[in-house]
């Protein structure tokens, strides 16, 4: 008997990319529940609505195959919301995946080139406001002629609503391309035991501070999703900051600073409060990578090819500085039990962070390599 996607004409690839964007646009939605619900304006309605960014990458990644997985997720959505899907949900639903595909559409036919095949910033963000307008109109004429409201919402309601699916898509794009530059720039040469020339240009340093803040924005974020518990412990600021150190400053050296005390004031509000106490805790980050950057090519040297030793002993150096540095600058709302306390739990997170994750993939390539 034949399988069921292929009695409906689906290929197997075709099915996975369906399944896939519902799964994806699940999981912007319970992000969107656990981690940005501080964004909420409106009962119901956000400034910065996550799954709208999902919407927007789906219709880039499979164009008219996103309306049917955009279409599972919404159901997956209502049904785990209400347990009941209506007309009203299946309606919306249906709405809510087939308005970017017509955005996409729109953009395409305006400018006269498939986005798809050709990308471009102003194409993308027009993209983006064009498809968070029609999800915005066609929710506030569905939900005026279902009755949820009396009338037409008002402007506030209009505009948070446009305002989140805008944030929403505008901050998926900006980290999916963190994501792709990072990977391109930090992660694949760190692996291969590369590290590019420190001699940048103004545009390569804007682009290097960027990659290097929001990669570490992103990287610390991701253990909130599964433990919320982490959030503003010692724990949490020896995870990611630690990699995402050792790894940017081995690649990109002296240019990482900027990304990196850009990255941790985003991180700052967790630990500290107040605009000069978030500066002075970014700062000290910043000044003791610099510090063990200084200090291991003057001892040691830090070559720029090969996971040697001398990476490895820039990780430790770098960990010891920071731990010493944060909890040292945090010494006054503190007693000695509780620093020692504070000290020993980022160190020992980021040895395991390094123990664990960094140097046996970095090992790990380097086998690899020597194989091939």
């Amino acid at each position: 008997m034949m399988p069921l996607f292929a009695r409906l004409g689906l290929s197997p690839a075709t099915l996975w990319i369906i399944v896939g964007i519902a799964g994806l646009f699940l999981m912007a939605f319970y992000v969107q529940v656990t981690l940005l619900w501080p964004y909420d304006n409106l009962p119901g309605i956000s400034l910065l609505f996550l799954p709208h960014g999902i919407r927007v990458l789906a219709v880039l990644i499979g164009r008219g195959l996103s309306m049917p997985g955009l279409f599972l997720g919404n159901m997956m959505v209502s049904w785990g919301l209400f347990h009941d899907l209506g007309v009203f949900e299946l309606v919306t639903g249906f709405c809510a995946a087939v308005m970017p595909f017509l955005a996409l559409r729109c953009v395409e036919m305006l400018t006269g080139e498939v986005l798809t095949d050709r990308f471009s910033v102003n194409r993308l963000i027009g993209l983006v406001l064009c498809s968070a307008l029609f999800n915005t109109v066609s929710h506030i004429l569905l939900f005026s002629l279902f009755n949820r409201y009396d009338s037409l919402p008002g402007l506030s309601a209009l505009g948070s609503m446009v305002t989140g699916d805008i944030a929403g898509g505008l901050l998926l794009i900006g980290v999916l391309w963190i994501v792709i530059k990072s990977t391109r720039d930090l992660v694949v040469p760190a692996a291969l035991g590369r590290s590019t020339t420190p001699v940048t240009t103004a545009y390569m340093l804007m682009e290097r501070t960027g990659v290097v803040a929001g990669g570490l924005f992103v990287a610390y974020q991701l253990p909130f999703i599964v433990d919320q518990s982490l959030l503003g412990t010692p724990q949490a600021l020896g995870m990611a900051p630690i990699l995402i150190a050792v790894i940017s400053l081995w690649q990109y050296r002296v240019s990482a600073l900027p990304g990196l005390f850009l990255g941790v004031l985003t991180l700052a509000p967790d630990y500290v409060v107040g605009p000069l106490p978030m500066l002075g805790f970014a700062g000290i980050f910043t000044i003791s990578c610099g510090l063990a950057l200084a200090l291991v090519q003057r001892v040691w040297g830090l070559p720029s090819e090969g996971a040697n030793r001398a990476l490895l002993r820039f990780s430790m150096v770098l960990l010891l500085l920071l731990a010493s540095s944060e909890t040292w600058y945090l010494m006054s709302d503190m007693s000695a039990a509780a620093l020692s306390a504070y000290w020993s739990q980022i160190v020992v997170t980021g040895v395991v962070g390094l123990m664990g994750v960094l140097w046996p993939l970095l090992w790990v390539f380097a086998r690899v390599r020597a194989i091939r």
